[in-house]
C-alpha cells in the first residue's frame, strides 16, 4: 500500500458494509521468480506475506479469491465462475487503476461481460496523477456510462469516508 492508495480498502470496506453484494470476488496478486515482471521491469515485490495478502480491512469479505501472476483476475477460474453463477456485469474496484483495475475492465468487456468501475474505489500506487490517466482512457475501452464517479450517490448509501 502507499501513501496515495491507503485509504482504498476503507472506502471499499464501506460500500461493502451498506451493500452486501452476493458475490465478492478478490484478486490476491502474487510475482514468482522469473515472471515478466522480473525479467522485463526488473520488479521483484510481492512474493510473498505479508505483500500478497488481502488487506485485512478486507479480508473477511471475499466470497472468492483469484489467485493471479498478471496484470488481470479475469481468469479460467474466474470465467468458470461467473458461468456457474450466471453473471453478466461486475463492479469493479481496488488497486491499481491504472494498470490491474484498467486491465480487469477490458478483459471483462473483451469476454462479453459488463465491467462497471468504481473510480472512487480505486486509486493507484503511483498517485491520482497515474488514477487520473486511466481514468481519461477508460471511457474509450468501455464506455463512459460503464464509469461511475460517485459510487456511494450510485447505490444510494451513506457517503463513503
Amino acid at each position: 500500500m502507499s501513501p496515495a492508495s491507503v485509504h482504498i480498502p476503507d472506502r471499499i470496506k464501506a460500500l461493502l458494509e451498506q451493500k452486501p453484494f452476493e458475490h465478492r470476488l478478490f484478486s490476491r496478486f502474487s510475482n514468482p521468480c522469473g515472471s515478466q515482471y522480473e525479467k522485463l521491469l526488473s520488479w521483484t515485490r510481492f512474493r510473498s506475506s505479508p505483500e500478497i495478502d488481502i488487506v485485512s480491512t478486507l479480508s473477511a469479505y471475499p466470497t472468492l479469491v483469484i489467485d493471479k501472476h498478471i496484470y488481470s483476475c479475469v481468469s479460467q477460474e474466474f470465467l468458470d465462475f461467473a458461468k456457474a453463477n450466471d453473471l453478466s456485469e461486475f463492479y469493479v474496484c481496488g488497486i491499481d487503476t491504472d494498470i490491474c483495475v484498467l486491465k480487469t475492465c477490458v478483459d471483462l468487456f473483451e469476454h462479453g461481460y459488463r465491467p462497471i468501475l468504481l473510480s472512487d474505489c480505486c486509486m493507484s500506487h503511483a498517485g491520482a496523477s497515474q488514477h487520473q490517466a486511466a481514468l481519461e482512457i477508460l471511457p474509450r475501452f468501455i464506455g463512459r456510462r460503464q464509469i461511475i464517479l460517485d459510487t456511494a450517490q450510485h447505490f444510494g448509501v451513506s457517503p463513503l469516508k
